[in-house]
């Protein structure tokens, strides 16, 4: 019961943080257009500067998602197009609702804030919910301690891929990276070595079909 109320919150929650991110895009769409239209733009431009800033934002917050997702660090032109992103779209609406006065002011700048901090929950929530929903739907649970490295190794070995492996028992690719190295370490240490006294024949030569390596030893080590 708690996790199909928990579920419901999640999707209550990521519909109003959609719908509010939807009608202040619009709306801080509509303050930028004024404002290209006063500064004499023309032609398809008019429309389409508009919108730039607020493609900024919405790529910049999904490659810093991936970012976080992955276990990657931050990349920093993300972070300055986030950034500038956010002074732009902000500076087109304050320069709409300057003839107003104060509060024409006021309540233009707020609406780009409105989009930027309602986009990022929204993302927030899009990036928790589908995890948690398949496993709650299948009557599973994530584990409460953190996979060990055997267990990881297993789940490499069967998809090939550290990446996918981070990604579905919820740890940073660097993590696995780090598994796969000790592993790595671990069986080459540990591989087998000959029996002292027994013969190891030269690379790319091998002992003659129906030899063992005993027979082989003797027949070096023995008499005539």
């Amino acid at each position: 019961m708690s996790n199909e109320t928990s579920a419901t919150r999640r999707r209550l929650a990521a519909g109003s943080a959609a719908a509010l991110s939807a009608i202040t895009g619009i709306v801080s769409y509509q303050h930028a257009l004024e404002v290209v239209h006063a500064t004499g733009s023309t032609g398809l431009a008019v429309f389409l500067i508009p919108v730039c800033p607020d493609l900024m934002i919405v790529t910049s917050s999904l490659t810093l998602l991936e970012a976080a997702a992955t276990g990657a660090r931050r990349p920093w032109i993300a972070v300055a197009s986030l950034a500038g992103g956010i002074v732009w779209t902000v500076a087109m609406n304050v320069a709409a609702g300057w003839p107003n006065g104060p509060g024409g002011t006021a309540i233009a700048a707020a609406i780009p804030l409105a989009f930027v901090l309602t986009f990022e929950t929204f993302l927030w929530l899009a990036r928790r919910n589908p995890a948690r929903a398949v496993l709650a739907t299948a009557g599973q649970r994530r584990p409460a301690a953190s996979p060990t490295p055997e267990a990881a190794l297993a789940a490499l070995i069967q998809s090939g891929s550290q990446r996918a492996v981070a990604e579905l028992i919820g740890v940073p690719k660097s993590r696995v990276a780090t598994w796969a190295r000790k592993f790595s370490s671990a069986a080459s240490t540990a591989a087998p070595k000959p029996p002292a006294g027994a013969f190891v024949p030269p690379p790319n030569q091998t002992a003659p079909a129906g030899t063992s390596l005993a027979s082989a030893n003797g027949s070096h080590g023995g008499a005539p």
